[in-house]
């Protein structure tokens, strides 16, 4: 480079470099400090984390309306609910093991089976629903949870169970009705019993073991954080998931957990050890009506069969208005109340 460029450049930058400073950095803007909601709720769900779920399923005691005009013995159904199968094929031979045991758990099915035997001998579930159901309609009244119809191509039954509700409806049931945290649960007892003996007793097939198998729904809108530190709630949550898991296996589909709040991860972190890895496969966790809505269209055969509770046309809550299987459910109960 020539002794002229140089000079012509260095007289360049000297003219222009002070007329053109480069722009001063701008600072980022400060971070909005966190409302008092936002640090609750890190609060809460930091604590969510932490909770303990755990509960010795076989210490939580349950009530059984005793009837003296049912001898021990009476069966409701010829069909066991526990194994699928009906009571003439368990008492064929003392190595009778249910398929559905053998399917679920191959190496600890003859295990398994004995604790459900034992356990269904312990409250009397062979002639539970001979018994009366003293509270079954308040309990209804105050809790959604019905059978709300079957899918046309399979004929599985559909089961809804609001979730988010069950904390406000054990406490109304305990104070306005004297109705307690054990009644319920023998309440629910008695449902799935009525469902796996009664309403679909389709014997296990090693060809298609979704056979016998229902779909569920659980609605989880409503809950809040503070609802989970309810003892009687994580104490049923546990309750149920551990009990029907021993002595209901292989009953479940698919269960969809709708309209889920933005903590649920974490909250589901928390008790999906709970669960056993073949039921986690199939959950699917579904925010919005986004994510459940068309699957749950699909499996009720479309939009037009879709419970309202489900965000479709068709009116079912367990109560007033009513599904075959549900209003079936309902006459049983009814056909076995005391004056």
């Amino acid at each position: 480079m020539s002794c002229h460029s140089q000079t012509f450049k260095a007289m360049f930058s000297r003219l222009f470099a002070t007329k053109n400073p480069a722009p001063a950095a701008v600072p980022e803007p400060a971070a909005e400090p966190a409302t008092q909601e936002e640090i609750i709720e890190r609060e809460s769900t930091s604590e969510l984390a932490n909770m303990d779920f755990e509960v010795n399923i076989e210490n939580v005691d349950m009530h059984l309306e005793e009837d003296e005009t049912v001898a021990t013995g009476v069966l409701a159904s010829e069909w066991n609910g526990s194994g699928g199968c009906s009571h003439a094929d368990i008492a064929s031979s003392s190595d009778f093991v249910p398929p559905r045991y053998v399917h679920g758990c191959s190496k600890l099915a003859a295990e398994r089976w004995a604790a459900t035997l034992s356990w269904r001998a312990t409250h009397g579930m062979d002639n539970l629903l001979s018994l009366p159901r003293l509270h079954f309609h308040t309990i209804k009244a105050h809790w959604s949870h019905f059978f709300c119809g079957r899918t046309p191509s399979d004929n599985r039954l559909v089961v809804y169970e609001h979730v988010g509700g069950l904390k406000r409806a054990l406490a109304e049931l305990e104070t306005q009705h004297n109705i307690s945290f054990q009644d319920v649960m023998t309440h629910y007892l008695y449902l799935t019993e009525y469902q796996w003996s009664i309403l679909d007793t389709q014997p296990y097939d090693d060809d298609d073991s979704t056979l016998g198998q229902m779909i569920k729904v659980l609605d989880f809108q409503g809950l809040t954080l503070s609802d989970c530190r309810n003892t009687d709630l994580r104490t049923f949550v546990t309750w149920t998931l551990r009990t029907i898991g021993r002595h209901y296996p292989e009953r479940c589909g698919v269960i969809y957990l709708i309209n889920t709040p933005g903590w649920f991860n974490t909250f589901w972190t928390v008790i999906q050890r709970l669960v056993s890895d073949v039921t986690r496969q199939k959950i699917r966790i579904c925010p919005t009506s986004k994510e459940f809505g068309p699957k749950l269209k699909a499996w009720m055969g479309g939009a037009a069969f879709l419970p309202s509770c489900m965000g479709g046309p068709v009116d079912v809550n367990g109560t007033t208005a009513l599904c075959a299987d549900e209003a079936k459910l309902h006459a049983h109960v009814d056909a076995h109340s005391t004056s």
